[in-house]
């Protein structure tokens, strides 16, 4: 649990948020801030607060909180929810292979997430969904998915006969982590494996494999886009909108586990 006051003008911020950044154990004056600075929590009550103070506010984790609140953190302009998933450095180069065209047209989109961190389930599936109807540029048309404790496997299905399959588990043993995503096009494909989450470093001493993690890359890149956008002002292409949106899939998903059948987006059952 935690609330940041970050500095957004720095030309440090994408280098080094740390450096940004002060630790903020509760609210303080909101007064003694400048209009330059941006609140970065994982606290709903501490964004809702901040918002009402029309600061400017970063929320970490849109997934985690209720429906009720999300919707009263999507009414305030000045509140946005963070992307991370979207903004690993990974991720950004699937995303970029898709808008240049050299994929072709989308086919199918295959993402393993074994996960160990002390995330829960529904969170770390609707990140994945979410990450598919971004890729996808739209939302599915058909989903069906099976489900047991800490486990889903999903199948989306979008118009034009694309189709994304996402498997999560967050039951494996500690330092079983890995994070797979496989993207085919009619033209070609891309794919970010990290092989177990290791890297391998050939020395003069011999091969040594080493474990690395995307690191704080995500909060980096994504405040830094945020930067931009709030210093140009630009219109905000960070809005809740299609937080509701993979909210409203993520029923329609859990809907489809408990009644073992394919449902439409909607929740139609076909």
């Amino acid at each position: 649990m935690f609330t940041l006051a970050c500095n957004v003008v720095s030309e440090d911020l994408k280098s080094n948020i740390h450096l940004q950044a002060s630790r903020v154990p509760n609210l303080f004056p909101i007064e003694e801030w400048t209009e330059s600075q941006i609140v970065v929590t994982d606290q709903s009550e501490a964004a809702l607060e901040y918002a009402k103070r029309n600061q400017t506010v970063v929320f970490l984790h849109p997934f985690q909180v209720s429906g009720l609140t999300r919707t009263d953190l999507a009414s305030y302009n000045r509140v946005f929810p963070a992307f991370l998933k979207r903004n690993q450095p990974r991720i950004i180069q699937l995303k970029q292979a898709v808008e240049s065209g050299k994929l072709g047209d989308t086919g199918l989109l295959r993402i393993h997430r074994w996960e160990s961190q002390k995330i829960s389930h529904p969170e770390a599936l609707a990140e994945e969904v979410d990450l598919a109807v971004w890729l996808f540029d739209s939302t599915p048309t058909e989903i069906y998915t099976i489900k047991k404790t800490g486990y889903s496997q999903v199948h989306l299905g979008f118009t034009g006969g694309g189709m994304s399959i996402i498997t999560v588990d967050t039951t494996v043993p500690e330092g079983s982590d890995y994070y797979s995503a496989s993207l085919i096009g009619s033209k070609g494909a891309i794919y970010a494996d990290d092989h177990r989450n290791m890297n391998l470093v050939l020395k003069s001493s011999g091969t040594q494999a080493i474990r690395c993690t995307q690191g704080s890359m995500a909060i980096k890149n994504f405040l830094n886009d945020l930067q931009s956008m709030l210093t140009n002002e630009e219109n905000s292409q960070v809005d809740w909108s299609d937080i509701l949106t993979t909210a409203r899939i993520c029923d329609d998903i859990n809907d489809s586990a408990e009644n073992a059948d394919v449902v439409q987006l909607g929740g139609e059952h076909v």
